[in-house]
């Protein structure tokens, strides 16, 4: 099951690298409900299992930076 996660990791990462590329902004979401995704797109469960999302489109408002704490307070090195 791991090397799942992994490959659509990869996949999706790929995926969303192309699209800012392109222009598109992009967001992956995980925790939603797998039963009820596969059944509103009528898709087959034994067969596909879905582990992430990925929203893609154009912003309407540029996002803004986050706000860190700096480095320095969350590790200290010796």
């Amino acid at each position: 099951m791991l090397d799942r996660f992994l490959d659509t990791g990869l996949i999706a990462m790929q995926f969303m690298l192309v699209a800012k590329d392109h222009g598109y902004d992009t967001n992956p979401m995980t925790g939603f409900d797998a039963a009820g995704f596969t059944k509103i797109l009528n898709l087959d469960a034994q067969r596909y299992q879905p582990l992430l999302l990925v929203s893609i489109g154009k912003a309407a408002v540029a996002g803004k930076m986050a706000d860190h704490q700096p480095l320095s307070t969350l590790v200290d090195y010796r």
